[in-house]
């Protein structure tokens, strides 16, 4: 059993690298009850200015575990700065005897910081450190990584520069470029709440519908019309509105169909109410993970059986 708390995806591969059974700090944090009972409990997690997140520290000082190893593994990406010295005086602050800390360098993805083709290009020997970190764990050995003077020089250090800057400089270091689709998905996954998204609201709330390039077919040859867009502030996409408003397709098959991380609104129904003079047959819903990119969360074979069905 592994908790992770992953910002970029650093943790979350180390977490897949170690365990099968990983369970999301952010998604159970808020949870009454936090006690977990396992032969062995790990925690992989980044190190912000050295030391583990906010979220980590409070989970830690909320749960309670039994279990004979506890693990916890550290991502980083230029200086840990002690971090295995840090976090061992954490747990031991939270009543827990940690068994083995280890750091593991991975790419450094704080991009005010550092370019990340450059990052790409150094190899950090990610999988080889991970390997021998697992079978570290599977054998129990019991260490804690070695802090040196140096070590604990550059994390007071950089106590002293971030005493010296104002409270809020990280908040305006990262801003949203002409990228951002507005789907909202940030927000809602953003395991601080620290993400507001409003362009996507905005679009929705406007009635957006964005100009579309010309399909390319005629859409006279076909009786039956699959039509799949993502959730969008819990409705359809703008550009799934702007395709219903811009073609008749009355008197055909409409077969609708919604992708969501876990918030799917109302979409499907307002397809339906756009396609009036259409036959809308009933939508699937098809989920897939808010945490883990690309992992579906829908059975593959209710998918295929609502295909086969068609």
């Amino acid at each position: 059993m592994i908790f992770y708390f992953t910002a970029t995806g650093n943790s979350l591969y180390a977490a897949k690298y170690l365990e099968e059974e990983r369970i999301s700090i952010p998604q159970i944090i808020d949870k009454e009850h936090l006690e977990f009972q396992a032969d062995r409990i790990g925690i992989v997690c980044p190190v912000y200015g050295h030391e583990v997140p906010q979220m980590v520290q409070d989970f830690l000082a909320k749960a309670s575990f039994e279990t004979d190893y506890f693990y916890m593994v550290l991502t980083y990406g230029n200086r840990h700065g002690g971090a295995a010295e840090l976090a061992w005086k954490l747990c031991r602050k939270c009543g827990i005897q940690p068994d083995y800390i280890n750091v593991l360098m991975m790419v450094d993805n704080w991009l005010p910081s550092f370019d990340m083709n450059e990052q790409r290009a150094i190899d950090k020997k990610v999988d080889d450190h991970l390997e021998v970190i697992k079978k570290e764990i599977e054998g129990r050995v019991h260490k804690i990584s070695e802090v040196t003077d140096t070590d604990r020089a550059a994390h007071q250090q950089f106590l002293e520069n971030q005493s010296k800057l104002p409270a809020d400089l990280w908040q305006h270091l990262i801003t949203v470029g002409k990228g951002c689709v507005g789907c909202g998905l940030c927000e809602q996954v953003c395991p601080s709440g620290s993400i507001r998204v409003e362009q996507g609201k905005a679009e929705v709330n406007e009635g957006y519908t964005p100009k579309l390039k010309p399909l390319g077919v005629s859409l006279d040859a076909y009786g039956t019309i699959i039509l799949g867009t993502p959730t969008w502030w819990y409705t359809m996409a703008p550009a799934v509105l702007s395709f219903l408003r811009e073609n008749d397709l009355s008197g055909k098959r409409v077969i609708p169909f919604q992708t969501h991380a876990g918030w799917p609104g109302h979409g499907l129904k307002d397809i339906e109410e756009e396609l009036p003079g259409a036959v809308v047959e009933k939508g699937k819903m098809i989920q897939f993970s808010a945490q883990e990119f690309g992992k579906l969360v829908t059975p593959k074979k209710e998918i295929q059986r609502w295909i086969a069905e068609l």
